[in-house]
C-alpha cells in the first residue's frame, strides 16, 4: 500500500526540473525588470538593463547549479 502512495522517482525527477525552469525564469525576469526601472528612474537607458540582464544571467546560472547540486546529493 506504501508503494501506491510514495511518488514515483520519474514525478520528483519532473517536479525538480519544473523548479529549475521557474527559478532561472524568474532569476532572469527580475534582473532585467530591475534594470529597465533603474533606467527609468536614473535615465541611463540602456545601462542599468544591461547590468540587470548580466546580474539575471549570472543569478539565474548559479541558482541552476545550486538546485542541480541538491538533487544530485
Amino acid at each position: 500500500m506504501a508503494a501506491k502512495l510514495a511518488p514515483r522517482r520519474g514525478a520528483m525527477r519532473q517536479l525538480g526540473l519544473l523548479g529549475l525552469g521557474w527559478a532561472v525564469a524568474l532569476s532572469l525576469v527580475l534582473g532585467v525588470v530591475a534594470g529597465i526601472w533603474l533606467d527609468g528612474r536614473f535615465g541611463t537607458s540602456p545601462l542599468l538593463a544591461v547590468v540587470g540582464t548580466l546580474v539575471g544571467i549570472a543569478s539565474a546560472v548559479l541558482t541552476a547549479r545550486q538546485l542541480i547540486e541538491q538533487s544530485r546529493g
